[in-house]
């Protein structure tokens, strides 16, 4: 929240229009909610064409929904290529020895 003056608070946000539903919560006890309640029950003045458009009280749009697919998505492809990464990347059985360390030499069977 934002400082205003004589020491009060607050925030201002733009939302699309839309008669939401709103709970209140007490500051004093924890858990103490009020019922849920249309802004248009408030008297919320929404305009003519907002009188029935609702939305649904866990918030959920459309919209939402698909940036959340989304973004389940993009966590599925980075792990798969992390796991690529991690256990697919070796080509050469040798490669353990990179260190600048030389492989044992085998011995000879000349004598």
């Amino acid at each position: 929240m934002l400082p205003r003056e004589d020491g009060e608070y607050g925030v201002t946000t733009e939302i699309r229009s839309a008669d939401y539903l709103v709970v209140f919560e007490a500051i004093g006890e924890p858990g103490a909610q009020s019922d849920p309640v249309a802004l248009s029950d408030l008297g919320a003045d929404l305009g003519p064409d907002m009188s029935t458009a609702t939305t649904e009280p866990d918030g959920s749009s459309p919209a939402a929904q698909r940036w959340l697919w989304l973004g389940v998505a993009l966590g599925a492809a980075s792990l798969s290529v992390l796991a690529f990464w991690v256990l697919g990347g070796r080509e050469d059985p040798d490669a353990d020895h990179d260190s600048g360390e030389t492989p044992p030499e085998e011995p000879s069977s000349d004598s």
